[in-house]
């Protein structure tokens, strides 16, 4: 059996985009709907949303500033300022399930 021997990198950030996917139909299949289990769990549902837009605002920041850099060296021809790019229009997405309250993952630290 032909096995390898360090990780795989593109499986790797397939399977996490998959991850991610999935958490956003959760959240758009449950936002909203008046559902009985989630106004029992109002506040877990919360602490998911903003757990995955804490976790997609990291992943975006890691794509951006150390995977298409360095992506770029290896595939010039890559879409990789159209990614960023894309990534910059969903900041204020981000922003609005989890503001920048002190301490949160889009608060800017002020020296």
């Amino acid at each position: 059996m032909d096995q390898q021997a360090g990780p795989n990198f593109a499986r790797a950030i397939v399977v996490f985009h998959w991850i991610i996917t999935r958490g956003l139909a959760v959240c758009m299949e449950n936002a909203g709907r008046g559902n009985p289990t989630l106004e029992d769990n109002r506040s877990g549902f919360s602490d998911y949303v903003h757990s995955l837009a804490s976790l997609l605002h990291a992943h975006h920041l890691a794509e951006d500033e150390l995977i298409f850099p360095y992506l770029k060296t290896v595939l010039p021809e890559g879409p990789f300022d159209k990614l960023s790019s894309d990534h910059k229009l969903m900041e204020p997405m981000h922003e609005e399930l989890w503001p920048p309250l002190p301490g949160g993952p889009f608060h800017a630290v002020q020296p």
